[in-house]
């Protein structure tokens, strides 16, 4: 922290990122802003400003602002307003610790870090002895082989649904540009049919329209559904579709068996 002028205050943060970050980093200037909450608190007799230089060394760069109250107020209340959170969680945790509701895990790149996962339910198994399971169909199975084979399995569908997708695709595209509605394979059948739907581009500027137009009260819940209902019935006028509206195109395709050729004998 260094004093600018009389009654001028500076806090300095140096950065050694390898990247320059946006130049609004959010992260960085609300970080500052809570140490200039700090400063306020601690030295406000002695200062009327307080200023604050990100200092990017890597790129000889320093980024300066004035920390103002209209900075500090909003971030101050909502800091204010998880602490009450917090303590309000810890309450309701003295009182019922086997609620795990209360203080819900979650995962994040900081977890190799903790030094509280022997008690974390995300690493509790992680130290523990295999143990035998009933796999049903699958006899009896360890833990740790049974989630591997869950993995491989997972892996299989997945790659068969992107194969099945790219297929799908080809097909639709193929029947699309020769006019076809209907595929035939050697043993089964696919039909391929055309629709559209509406999506919204701005769900809030659709609901103020649909309320000027006195038809809110009938599509309540603003789904798509009622909303191609709507543009079908010329309710919603062209210029608003092409506003707040996007039309997407959407494919059918079902697949049956192929029906045996009946054969008739002269």
């Amino acid at each position: 922290m260094d004093k600018e002028w009389e009654d001028v205050f500076v806090i300095n943060d140096y950065k050694t990122n390898i990247y320059l970050p946006p130049e609004q980093k959010e992260d960085y200037r609300e970080q500052l802003t809570l140490y200039a909450l700090w400063v306020k608190e601690k030295y406000g007799k002695y200062l009327k400003k307080i200023k604050a230089k990100l200092h990017y060394l890597h790129f000889d760069i320093c980024d300066e602002w004035e920390i103002t109250d209209d900075l500090i107020q909003p971030i101050k209340e909502r800091y204010e307003k998880a602490i009450d959170e917090i303590e309000n969680k810890k309450e309701q945790y003295e009182h019922n610790p086997n609620d795990k509701n209360i203080f819900p895990t979650k995962s994040n790149s900081f977890c190799q870090y903790c030094e509280f996962s022997n008690i974390c339910p995300l690493f509790l198994h992680l130290n523990q002895e295999d143990e035998v399971l009933d796999g049903g169909i699958l006899w009896e199975s360890t833990v740790k082989r049974l989630v591997d084979e869950y993995a491989k399995l997972s892996k299989q569908i997945s790659q068969e649904t992107k194969e099945k997708d790219t297929i799908k695709e080809v097909l639709i595209e193929y029947a699309d540009s020769k006019w076809y509605e209907q595929l035939f394979g050697n043993e089964n059948n696919m039909k391929i049919s055309k629709s559209g739907n509406y999506s919204m581009k701005d769900k809030a500027k659709l609901k103020e329209y649909l309320i000027e137009k006195w038809v809110f009260n009938e599509v309540w819940d603003v789904s798509w559904g009622k909303i191609n209902w709507l543009v079908e019935d010329w309710t919603i006028d062209d210029e608003t579709v092409k506003e707040l509206l996007e039309y997407k195109d959407s494919w059918r395709v079902s697949v049956s068996k192929k029906k045996e050729e009946k054969k008739y004998e002269e």
